[in-house]
């Protein structure tokens, strides 16, 4: 009888050890951006099996003005995730005294951690001809299947842009006017990046793009940043982050020959719902990755509002599982690695570029604020 109480009472002490041990169930987590990220079935599957959390993205868009109720208000956010190093900087100069919160006092930032990161660089299709113009053009250089194109060739097709100047005009064989694509600066950090990328390669004529632009130097660049945005800088940066990439990649009439997205951005397209399997194949044959000389590397920080949302960063900067995810599924070199999956023949796992430092906040901020002085109706201006 005392051998059947002492084994019950082990046994029992064992189920009630593994419940300890079992994470706790039904944590929810709020937070803004990274919606691909979060709504990515191997990294939701971890955060449930692991540690029992799941992430709720409120918005993936106005990051830096979240809105509750008609005005701004971050109450219930725990972390927001930011697409430039900047980020953080840019909402202490925005809200010095706090991020407004309607439930008590403005919200603090706890803590700003790297979460993973990804080059800024030029796509270009391949099924129209137009890679093999720019290669004849000897505007791209290829390696293999990578490609890469100097800061002098670069700049070469932003001073195309700026004398509204055809392609033929800098010796590509493709009709239409010298262009870049990008997303709208208002609405996201790859237009703000694009466009203080585009400004660097113009202030420092002897090595172009190798120096970050300063807000000092803005005003010599400022008509050509906004002939930019004018002609091509539109494409739509709201809610999903990677739509502009199809809308693009899937037109057979874009006037952008040249678009400017992060490398990321075709990983996670290509993982996407809206893009049918069917494509995939197709996709893979028909866009390549051209890495600059020089370029900036965009950061996705976590910026943690409460100690939920600290967890979180610090889970997915630590994370083994969900590092190798952030790598092969989304496409970000997370945990400063490669193993990026090979969707694409030219993307490059070890390329040969230099990471320029990132624009400062003041850069950024000055960009976007001339953009709404001229064109107060563009979608993330503050009305």
């Amino acid at each position: 009888m005392l051998y059947g109480l002492i084994v019950l009472i082990a046994v029992a002490a064992t189920i009630i050890g593994l419940i300890a041990l079992k994470p706790e169930q039904n944590t929810v987590i709020n937070g803004i951006g990274a919606k691909v990220t979060f709504e990515n079935p191997e990294i939701v599957r971890i955060l449930d099996e692991k540690y029992g959390i799941t992430v709720n993205i409120l918005t993936n868009s106005g990051l830096d003005k979240f809105e509750q109720n008609g005005k701004v208000d971050y109450n219930g956010v725990d972390v927001i995730f930011g697409g430039s190093a900047s980020f953080a900087d840019e909402l202490k100069v925005k809200y010095p005294d706090g991020l407004p919160n309607s439930a008590g006092n403005p919200l603090r930032i706890l803590e700003v951690k790297t979460v993973a990161q990804s080059p800024l660089l030029i796509h270009v299709k391949t099924a129209n001809g137009d890679l093999d113009a720019f290669l004849r053009a000897g505007i791209f250089t290829q390696n293999g299947n990578s490609y890469s194109i100097s800061g002098d060739k670069l700049l070469s097709i932003i001073n195309c842009s700026n004398a509204n100047g055809d392609w033929n005009s800098i010796g590509v064989n493709i009709p239409g006017k010298c262009r870049f694509g990008f997303t709208n600066p208002n609405q996201s950090s790859g237009g703000r990046y694009t466009l203080s990328f585009i400004g660097s390669c113009q202030t420092n004529p002897e090595d172009p793009c190798s120096q970050t632009i300063t807000v000092e130097q803005l005003p010599s660049v400022m008509e050509s940043l906004m002939h930019a945005f004018d002609v091509s800088g539109k494409k739509p940066g709201d809610n999903d982050s990677v739509q502009f990439y199809y809308d693009w990649a899937n037109s057979q009439s874009a006037a952008e020959r040249l678009m400017f997205a992060y490398e990321s951005a075709p990983i996670s397209w290509l993982a996407s719902p809206n893009v049918p399997a069917s494509f995939h194949d197709q996709a893979s044959k028909s866009i390549a990755l051209v890495y600059p000389e020089y370029t900036f590397m965009s950061t996705q920080v976590g910026v943690s509002l409460s100690d939920p949302g600290k967890r979180l960063v610090e889970i997915m900067t630590t994370d083994p599982d969900i590092i190798a995810a952030l790598n092969g599924e989304i496409g970000f070199r997370a945990g400063f690695g490669g193993n990026l999956p090979q969707v694409l023949p030219s993307i490059n796992p070890n390329p040969s570029f230099t990471i320029i430092p990132d624009p400062r906040a003041d850069v950024t901020k000055a960009i976007t604020t001339e953009i709404c002085t001229r064109w107060p109706e563009n979608p993330g201006c503050t009305k």
